[in-house]
């Protein structure tokens, strides 16, 4: 059986960026609405919560990623549209409880709570201001103290769109481009230690035009899987999906 359901909310046009599934069932949904975020959620069968919309300080919120860290609280990026500054934010669904003030040019594309009960991001950083990003990783414990704060990898350019932890380390997805790329933009896949100091390995992927990692999986063989797109291997942008070793070797 599908469900489907429409929310008829107070304001026109709003839209949902994200949804994540709570403990208990339950949906968190994550969306934009005359210029602020807004918070809702349902039960299992989409019955509707009462709707929530804050400005963060004097400043109207574009939100983004979202993630789950228990049944009561939720974490997600936003970005103050009068200051440009980028935030991450802990709110029990009703009010905000916790937040930082995150580098000014960061802006995440996934969170996750690791093992150790951290809060991870990643994204792109804008870091000289002239509109070209680095894949970049921000790492912060509930207390703000901030475990790595920095660039991933070694290419000169691109984005970060996924993590995934593993035992001895995070693997990360998304897109790079630069000198030692296939041509365009590349599928990027890269495995780092729990501190992030230390690459493990890296690879891309695609062909000479755009091509871009998604999501990242362990397959059911102990190998990963990497859920993307692709333009260098089609006529026009379709799914690709690499299945590798654990050490990011295709696999036929």
């Amino acid at each position: 059986e599908t469900l489907s359901k429409g929310f008829d909310q107070p304001n026109s046009n709003p839209w949902i960026d994200n949804m994540a599934r709570k403990p208990d069932g339950s949906y968190q949904i994550l969306g934009q609405q005359g210029g602020r975020t807004f918070m809702t959620g349902t039960d299992a069968d989409l019955d509707e919560y009462p709707l929530f919309s804050f400005a963060w300080g004097n400043y109207n919120l574009f939100s983004r990623a979202l993630h789950v860290v228990d049944q009561s609280n939720v974490l997600f990026v936003g970005t103050a549209t009068l200051n440009e500054r980028n935030y991450l934010i802990r709110t029990d669904g009703v009010s905000p409880n916790w937040d930082l003030l995150m580098d000014n040019r960061f802006f995440g594309n996934f969170i996750t709570v690791t093992s150790d009960g951290n809060y991870l991001v990643v994204g792109a950083k804008d870091e000289d201001e002239d509109f070209e990003f680095l894949p970049h990783a921000l790492l912060v414990s509930p207390s703000k103290s901030v475990l790595f704060n920095n660039t991933v990898g070694t290419f000169p350019a691109g984005s970060l769109l996924h993590v995934m932890e593993q035992e001895d380390g995070f693997v990360l997805t998304g897109v790079v481009s630069g000198a030692n790329t296939k041509g365009g933009n590349d599928m990027y896949l890269v495995k780092v230690s729990k501190d992030f100091g230390t690459i493990l390995w890296e690879k891309t992927f695609g062909g000479g035009l755009d091509d871009s990692g998604r999501r990242v999986f362990e397959g059911p063989d102990g190998g990963l899987i990497v859920l993307g797109t692709t333009r260098s291997k089609s006529a026009s942008q379709d799914i690709y999906i690499v299945r590798t070793d654990n050490e990011g070797v295709i696999r036929n």
